[in-house]
């Protein structure tokens, strides 16, 4: 994943969320930035569509599947600068990750700490003979 979109989740959390992303794994905190890279990237999504159909000037309901149906998109880098469709109405784009983790203490605690990496290159889904 493009560490522009990383940073941009991180930044969008500590903005909205600062006292959460304060304390972090010690407890009431944000646990899992994936929420919010999940979130964003919806966000992110719907906002370039109705911008689409608003340029079209269609911004009506279906104007806006029509732009959602059409849009071909980077996602502001997300996926290595590749473009897809989405014409599937799913992101047909996927890497697979090997995840390395190990517990560690905090204030008595185990908690699980690590990273995931990427073991393949993007995958476009719509290209894939299942």
């Amino acid at each position: 994943m493009d560490n522009a979109m990383v940073k941009m989740a991180h930044d969008f959390a500590k903005k909205y969320r600062p006292e959460e992303y304060k304390k972090g794994l010690k407890g009431g905190g944000i646990k899992d930035m994936f929420l919010y890279m999940e979130g964003l990237t919806y966000a992110l999504m719907i906002q370039e569509v109705f911008t689409r159909a608003d340029n079209a000037g269609e911004l009506t309901r279906l104007g806006v599947k029509k732009a959602l149906d059409n849009m071909v998109w980077d996602y502001k880098g997300m996926f290595g600068g590749k473009t897809f469709s989405y014409k599937s109405h799913t992101i047909p784009m996927m890497m697979i990750f090997k995840a390395k983790v190990k517990m560690v203490q905090v204030e008595g605690k185990p908690v699980p700490t690590g990273g995931v990496y990427p073991i393949t290159d993007w995958i476009n889904t719509d290209e894939v003979k299942w």
